[in-house]
């Protein structure tokens, strides 16, 4: 009895592990054609990012340095500190004040920090980093655009995304943003995945539990995931809440912990800096205005690539293809 117990435990055990490898599969289908130009793309991006870094480094004394954006940099310091036995300070022997905001990206540079590199070259380690999250993220938009949408969709997503400067700017200058676009893509892939059965929402929130420790104000998108997944699988409601609900306390909650006992604050010092001193309504009001500014310079034309598809699934699908249509929309949103 005790031995078909086990049996059975073990064929369960196997049972989800086989449903969570099939909800993993990564592999592409496309034809010759669009594998090529997908390779090209991811050839294309490769050869940018070289470039760009190249040209970002510059000489001195005949020694060539790779540098980051000056926000990055403090989170190297603070990274190098960390690596050297200081702690996660700006100065060894000064008062412990938290400046950035990136904890998890943090302890990835000190990750590099460990390994001796020349002062020089401390920050490519970084850029190569930051280009492999892009690279990862390229593949799960053309995954997700594949399976969603069309092929086309999923090489004009990786154009758009390959090729947007801000994203890459930022990412090759050393900043966390490569590794949150990353997790933002593997979320929406994980939630999808929930939405199909195919995994539980405690590993559907997984990539946005991750973000918030990169950034705690990744909370935002964890809860946009969380109530898209509520709206999807009203069936799940307390799974899903459960599992939002502490991912949530676990990643921001013990943030908030490690601060309060390490710095001895409950907020860092950016939150200072940044969110006191200026009226509350003057802040709202320029995020409004610049959130606008975005969005009308940014969202037309995928609104209109959305509007293109559905009047063409419309016009192939008919009066009868409502039900069609509407999976049209529920793919694209």
């Amino acid at each position: 009895m005790a031995r078909q117990n086990r049996d059975s435990n073990f064929s369960c055990v196997m049972s989800q592990l086989t449903r969570t490898v099939a909800a993993v599969e990564f592999t592409i289908v496309y034809s010759n054609r669009a594998r090529r130009w997908l390779i090209a793309l991811l050839l294309a991006h490769v050869a940018y990012a070289v470039a760009f870094i190249w040209r970002s480094s510059f000489v001195v004394q005949g020694e060539r340095f790779f540098c980051l954006f000056d926000d990055a940099m403090i989170s190297m310091r603070y990274a190098r500190n960390l690596a050297h036995g200081h702690g996660l300070v700006w100065n060894p022997t000064g008062e412990r004040v938290e400046g950035f905001t990136n904890p998890l990206w943090t302890l990835i540079m000190a990750g590099w920090h460990l390994i001796p590199w020349p002062m020089s070259k401390a920050s490519l380690p970084i850029q190569i980093t930051s280009e492999c999250c892009l690279l990862a993220n390229l593949l799960i938009l053309a995954r997700i655009a594949r399976q969603r949408l069309s092929e086309g969709f999923a090489l004009l997503s990786v154009a758009c995304a390959a090729f947007y400067y801000p994203l890459n700017n930022w990412a090759l200058q050393g900043m966390e943003v490569g590794l949150l676009a990353l997790l933002f893509s593997a979320g929406v892939w994980s939630t999808w995945q929930c939405e199909r059965s195919r995994l539980s929402p405690w590993i559907a929130l997984l990539p946005s539990a991750v973000a918030m420790l990169v950034r705690p104000d990744a909370a935002v998108a964890h809860l946009v995931f969380a109530f898209y997944l509520l709206w999807r699988n009203p069936e799940k409601r307390p799974v899903i809440v459960a599992a939002a609900f502490v991912w949530l306390l676990v990643c921001v909650g013990g943030q908030t912990l490690f601060r309060w006992v390490y710095y001895g604050d409950l907020a860092p010092n950016t939150y200072y800096l940044k969110m006191t001193g200026f009226p509350v309504f003057w802040r709202m009001t320029r995020g409004t205005l610049h959130a606008a500014w975005f969005w009308a310079k940014f969202l037309w034309p995928f609104a209109a690539l959305a509007l293109w598809h559905w009047v063409t699934v419309s016009r192939r699908t008919g009066p009868a293809g409502e039900g069609t249509r509407e999976e049209s929309l529920r793919r694209i949103s």
